[in-house]
């Protein structure tokens, strides 16, 4: 009954029509006393946008879904921010990192079937004496099923069984087999994605969108973290991993599906799934942990002084 009531509501809401002039129309209602704002189509609130999901495994994907379905529960929303797509709007560029890449590979994968299907029901819409059913029995949406405790629990379970031992040959829980292995198996196992587009360039290629009010199909950028103290150093020493050797990058395709036009990046003919995991930040932003914490530079700058000398006292 949640699924019925959902597809009521979208269309209530007019978004199976996906035009903007409507919503612009909605925006003159609301906006009525300052009406001198919005020239006549609401062009004047239209920007190119550029949209960043970050966060950590299932707490990123249930805030970005929540995020996302906002867009599509509020047709006024996402002519402002435009990230649906509904109205032929998206945003120009997408930065992903951790479990905001994880999340957005499964939004790109599953986004083009019906919303009504993507999205936890909006309970808070409906009044007090049936918000309490609604949350306790509504489903996630095909979005962030994954992060229900029961698939998280089983696949969790069942991925230790089969690959412990080889988890254990590779660097233990925290190594880059059981990286891979917590990202794809957890996240990404269950999406409708061929073989032929599993490649980082390729899955980009078939599930890249047009934006039709700039003209240009958008593009993605998957942060991760290089850990280089040579590099970050510029070649004064190879040796501290301190957080001063901290390095944000980016797999960046365009809208060829090409890294800055080349086809020939290493990590353009890796597998989605790889990416996701390096983006995961395993190693940076836990193995590495002991290393960068004892190698920080305690100096006297603003952000240590009053905390340096009992932390120095805390590494030794």
């Amino acid at each position: 009954m949640l699924v019925s009531f959902a597809s009521l509501l979208f269309l209530a809401l007019g978004m199976a029509s996906g035009d903007f002039q409507d919503a612009c129309a909605d925006l003159h209602t609301i906006f009525r006393n300052q009406s001198s704002r919005l020239d006549a189509k609401c062009e004047n609130i239209l920007a190119p946008h550029s949209n960043s999901v970050s966060g950590g495994y299932c707490l990123a994907s249930m805030v970005s879904a929540g995020y996302y379905r906002s867009s599509i529960v509020n047709p006024l929303y996402d002519a402002v921010v435009e990230i649906s797509g509904t109205l032929g709007l998206f945003p120009v560029i997408t930065g992903t990192n951790s479990g905001g890449t994880m999340f957005i590979v499964r939004y790109f994968a599953l986004r083009d079937t019906a919303q009504e299907n993507l999205w936890t029901y909006p309970c808070y819409l409906l009044k007090t004496g049936y918000r309490t059913t609604c949350f306790l029995h509504g489903n996630f949406g095909s979005i962030s099923e994954e992060c229900y405790s029961e698939n998280q629990n089983l696949i969790g379970a069942a991925t230790g069984m089969i690959y412990s031992q080889l988890i254990q040959a590779n660097g233990g829980p925290l190594g880059a087999v059981a990286s891979y292995a917590s990202v794809y198996f957890s996240f990404l196992n269950n999406l409708p994605i061929s073989r032929e587009d599993t490649s980082y360039a390729g899955f980009w290629k078939s599930r890249g969108q047009w934006n039709t009010r700039e003209g240009i199909q958008a593009e993605w950028t998957v942060a991760h973290t290089v850990v280089s103290p040579l590099e970050a150093s510029q070649g004064e020493n190879n040796w501290n991993y301190g957080y001063s050797s901290y390095l944000s990058r980016g797999f960046y395709l365009d809208s060829n599906g090409f890294s800055k036009g080349e086809a020939t990046q290493w990590f353009a003919n890796t597998s989605v799934y790889t990416v996701s995991s390096i983006s995961a930040n395993t190693l940076s932003a836990i193995s590495m942990q002991p290393f960068s914490f004892a190698g920080k530079a305690w100096d006297n700058s603003a952000d240590s002084t009053g905390a340096s000398v009992p932390l120095k006292l805390l590494v030794c």
